[in-house]
């Protein structure tokens, strides 16, 4: 599974647990093994073919980021365009994870 362009229909494609691909970020990761033993559970599977960014950043700590290499696949090629409140609502949430606001002060 090397390819390195991947098509919104062909993500699409891939929703179920024998064969769950989501996008994150227009990177397309194959997680299908992954997903059996995703720490959230059953969860994942709601994502499959699908863009799940915000979900994933919702729900996930920056440094998780470090794990997806291992399960990219290719690119996504033709995703819909992404609208500007979600780049500002995305660009304001890495902003503010630098910034230190989502760190617990115990």
């Amino acid at each position: 599974k090397n390819k390195t362009k991947i098509t919104w229909k062909e993500l699409k494609e891939h929703t179920s647990k024998d064969d769950c691909w989501i996008a994150l970020h227009g990177k397309v990761y194959d997680v299908t093994n992954f997903a059996k033993a995703h720490p959230g559970g059953n969860i994942i599977y709601e994502y499959a073919g699908r863009n799940a960014t915000d979900e994933f950043e919702a729900f996930h700590l920056p440094r998780v980021q470090r794990r997806l290499p291992a399960y990219c696949i290719g690119t996504l090629v033709d995703a819909p365009k992404e609208l500007p409140s979600t780049r500002d609502y995305r660009d304001l949430r890495r902003k503010l994870w630098k910034e230190g606001w989502f760190e617990a002060d115990l």
